[in-house]
């Protein structure tokens, strides 16, 4: 075929591409998300209370002035003129002796607690504070002597206020045991939502609060207010030193810094960081992501002590859906600074793009911690929280179920009395849920009928097609026959599905369309349609992100159920249940066709691996020898033919894969290339990454040239990687209305040349990606 038009083409040759200056094409305005609200940093505290407070004075033994955890005055650190700005101190970095051990030494502050010892061992254990700890609020608020009331009727030991007094046994606030037991669990609720800040939950404990100044405190403490005196006393920070780094906030690739981590900085590499830094975000503002991440890189490697520069390439490798890499360099941001509540945001983004949510909404309570007032990034935590309790609750209906999704609607579809009236129009009496009706005003495009049953014809998806562009639903109905018809053609086809591209014969490989429906149009004008000389293989991710998934999976679907042996999908890791849920396809399945419709789909995509489903790879072979200047080096077929293993993801975690192996394994690891030699772990956080060596010995392994994957943007479209083996194909151009990229798909022919044919982005309605995303969430997985 010549090439199409609108196309710039490029024959088989190795290339790596630049990143192109980014030229958005879509109508939509391409601005910086800034649903984030919080304020930034510039600098600011390392992990390293002694270096912040000065020596912390820590000997073994208690006295009435030091301990383990150094002297009293010490815990006071981070009360000056300024406010109060104690460093980031862990639960876990405590140094304690057992509250028995305390009380029995010469001169411990604790002996008035020894009668309460076994409630404060209980309820430290059970919720994980250590009992001298809750024995330290004791002693400073009421000596440890349960009769004490306070100026405002706090109660007992631990001075509970009125408001958690309910429950008391005879309505004795009082009572040691529950009094204890409350202010263990006030406690550790409080940490909980400072981000596990244990300074930071004292002082709110004690009534303290960011602004409290040392002279103010002092003040107050004249006047007679208790709660604002210095009252840190019993309890003080760790000495921490180089050698004992606290363990607080963990990462995968580095550990927690102090200062005798971080290496000199002149002023002039901070001066030219901080030039690179401005080119950096006159890069992303551009949505130039790539050169912005690459900037950002050599601003830090000349001052890398400025968690500015690792919070912002965070973001940058955010765009470019790095997020492994990313989350790094937010946790990096964080030890340089744990007070820098944009970095947790960022990471809290990160987890969620990884799926997990749990970690996620950990991440936001320490923003709200820093910025209490923040309304944006509490909402969003909460729409997080009702993700994971939808997620357990989802799980256990499915436990319940017993009839999978494709056995339900072809129930529903039987119960239903099919009426024909008129010419081809159906009218179907309310079957069961009233899942398969056509209403009578139905105008649009009509699937053929014959002996009861529907068919499809290339006439019917033409005008669908149309049918969408107008933006126009198809009736449940006709959702259900498309899905179902893809259905029965994928289940005639194994996990590896095999293609023999026979003379005069084409096939397009195209990659991630991600919901982009008058994209893939645009897309299909220049492939053409499929045919019995031109084929069309979809490698995975269809749907999610773009705001037209539906429209786009019924399109494939609809090629698939009309020319099964033309069209091929192979399945990405967007065709799942958890990437849908969190990516928007599961909330516009049910809005435009309802919940039936969107298990039905499900089901497709993660079928359990005894039933035949999308398939996860192809193989397309030539059929004829390659020219002598293409095969020269080339690895061929025993029979001396080109061959490429097309697949979403990439290569395995072992070396030993066969081609057989893969005919007989349910699914694979979504996994990436990457330039340096042997396996390691995925930028994105998940999977795998592979490098050059490994693509050599899996292609020498199995007789094949060469590689084509998807499931990453690339900014040219493709990029061929791998000294020629791996080439990745991106076709969802300006991707979600931000990256600036082009799409491209690649045509290969019956002797196993490709070409490269590049396009740009084409207008759509006034509708953002990710528009479905349930519980508020589409502003941020837009990050």
């Amino acid at each position: 075929m010549p090439a199409p038009k609108g196309t710039s083409a490029k024959k088989d040759a190795p290339k790596t591409t630049s990143s192109p200056k980014p030229s958005p094409t879509s109508n939509h305005d391409n601005k910086q998300d800034n649903n984030y609200s919080g304020g930034s940093t510039s600098g600011g505290n390392v992990l390293n209370a002694s270096g912040k407070c000065g020596s912390s004075h820590a000997v073994a033994k208690t006295t009435k002035t030091s301990g383990p955890n150094g002297s009293i005055q010490f815990l006071n650190c981070g009360i000056d003129g300024g406010g109060w700005n104690p460093p980031y101190i862990n639960i876990k970095d405590v140094v304690v002796k057992s509250l028995s051990e305390s009380i029995d030494s010469g001169h411990s502050p604790f002996k008035a607690c020894s009668k309460y010892v076994k409630y404060f061992n209980k309820y430290g254990d059970q919720f994980g504070i250590p009992p001298i700890f809750l024995a330290s609020f004791a002693m400073q608020e009421s000596s440890c002597q349960p009769e004490t009331v306070g100026g405002a009727g706090e109660q007992g030991l631990m001075q509970i206020t009125k408001d958690k007094c309910g429950g008391a046994p005879g309505g004795n606030c009082r009572d040691p045991d529950f009094n204890i037991r409350t202010g263990a669990k006030y406690f550790a609720s409080t940490l909980d939502d400072v981000g596990g800040d244990v300074l930071l939950a004292v002082g709110r404990y004690n009534g303290w609060y960011p602004g409290l100044t040392a002279s103010k405190a002092k003040a107050a403490k004249d006047k007679g207010c208790c709660r604002c005196q210095q009252n840190l006393d019993y309890v003080s920070s760790p000495a921490l030193t180089a050698s004992s780094p606290p363990s607080s906030i963990p990462s995968p690739q580095m550990q927690n810094l102090t200062l005798a981590d971080l290496p000199p900085v002149s002023d002039e590499d901070k001066a030219e960081a901080t030039r690179i830094k401005a080119q950096a975000n006159k890069a992303f503002t551009s949505h130039d992501f790539p050169t912005a991440a690459k900037l950002y890189s050599e601003a830090i490697g000349k001052n890398p002590n400025e968690p500015t520069l690792w919070c912002n390439r965070a973001y940058a490798r955010m765009k470019l859906e790095e997020f492994g890499y990313a989350l790094t360099d937010a946790t990096h941001a964080i030890q340089l600074d744990p007070r820098y509540a944009k970095a947790y945001y960022r990471r809290a983004t990160c987890y969620l793009q990884t799926l997990r949510p749990q970690l996620a909404v950990s991440d936001f309570k320490k923003v709200l911690a820093l910025e209490p007032n923040n309304e944006t990034v509490r909402q969003q935590m909460v729409s997080t929280q009702k993700l994971i309790r939808k997620i357990e609750f989802e799980k256990a209906i499915e436990m319940e179920e017993e009839k999978d999704a494709v056995t339900r609607c072809l129930e529903i579809i039987q119960e239903g009395d099919i009426v024909i009236s008129g010419a081809a129009k159906l009218i179907l009496t309310h079957g069961a849920q009233g899942g398969c009706d056509l209403d009578k005003n139905y105008e649009g495009p009509s699937l053929s009928l014959e002996d009861g049953k529907y068919g499809i014809t290339l006439e019917f998806v033409r005008k669908m097609i149309q049918w969408f562009k107008d933006g126009k639903t198809l009736p449940k109905r006709y959702v259900w026959e498309i899905a179902l018809g893809a259905h029965r053609a994928f289940a005639a086809e194994e996990s590896l599905v095999e293609v023999s591209v026979e003379d005069g014969v084409t096939v397009d490989v195209i990659g991630d369309v991600h919901g982009q429906f008058y994209d893939m149009l645009h897309l299909f004008s220049l492939t053409g349609e499929p045919s019995e000389k031109h084929y069309l293989l979809m490698n995975g991710d269809l749907v999610d992100r773009g705001s037209w998934s539906m429209e786009v999976i019924l399109v494939a679907f609809a090629f698939k159920w009309l020319y099964p042996k033309y069209m091929f999908i192979n399945r990405g890791n967007h065709e799942a249940k958890e990437m849908n849920r969190t990516y928007g396809f599961e909330g516009e399945a049910k809005t435009k066709h309802g919940e039936q419709s969107y298990k039905l789909f499900a089901h497709i995509f993660t079928t359990p691996a005894h039933v035949r489903t999308v398939p996860l790879a192809t193989l397309l072979s030539a059929t004829k020898p390659p020219t002598a200047k293409e095969g020269a080096g080339a690895i061929l077929s025993a029979d001396g033919f080109k061959r490429y293993f097309v697949v979403h993801g990439g290569l395995f975690s072992k070396d030993e894969v066969t081609l057989d192996d893969i005919r007989r394994i349910p699914r694979l690891l979504w996994t990436d290339p990457q330039e340096e030699s042997g396996r390691g772990p995925s930028k994105r956080g998940v999977g795998i990454a592979f490098g050059p060596d490994v693509t050599k010995r899996w292609c020498t392994l199995n007789k094949v040239s060469g590689i084509i994957r998807s499931h990453e943007v690339r900014q040219d479209g493709y990029q061929i990687e791998h000294d020629g083996l791996c080439t990745t194909v991106f076709s969802a151009p300006n991707y979600v209305d931000q990256a600036g990229n082009k799409g491209a798909f690649i045509r290969i022919d019956s002797a196993g040349s490709r070409e490269y044919f590049q396009f740009m982005a084409k207008p759509h309605p006034p509708m953002k990606p990710m528009a479905y995303v349930q519980g508020g969430l589409g502003n941020l997985m837009m990050m």
